[in-house]
């Protein structure tokens, strides 16, 4: 929980706009640098861990969630109050994937299964950052 009470307080720090969207290395601190080209700028940039979708298929959730994925799993997140309204830990996703405008989460085991859709535009850079993840904690 308390890395979950770490992912909340991140999350209302991004929110507010108190997180700078990129993080400053320690080249930047040289003016007298060329200027980086925009994928170069893009490669100093930690990878997304928040992403704003819309459930679809659940009632249980608001219109607008945000999904925080870290090492431990996938938490749906209300926006609003930052409450946490649902947390999928690895152990018990059996599957995922997206597609242009989804992602989706199958969790549960192999006789029993539950399938999660969230309408979203990062479904592909969800899919990457849970793949690692994912492939972190599998020897």
């Amino acid at each position: 929980r308390d890395d979950a009470r770490h992912v909340a307080e991140s999350l209302r720090r991004r929110t507010a706009g108190a997180v700078p969207s990129r993080v400053p290395s320690a080249r930047d601190a040289n003016a007298n640098r060329r200027p980086r080209s925009k994928r170069a700028r893009r490669d100093l940039e930690p990878p997304r861990r928040y992403f704003f979708a819309e459930p679809k298929q659940n009632r249980d959730f608001p219109s607008e969630v945000v999904l925080a994925i870290n090492a431990k799993g996938i938490l749906v997140v209300d926006p609003e109050s930052k409450e946490f309204l649902q947390e999928y830990p690895y152990t018990q996703v059996v599957t995922w994937g997206h597609s242009a405008n989804s992602f989706v989460v199958v969790t549960g085991n192999a006789v029993n299964q539950k399938k999660v859709y969230f309408k979203t535009e990062q479904g592909k850079e969800m899919n990457v950052m849970v793949r690692a993840y994912v492939e972190a904690l599998v020897p």
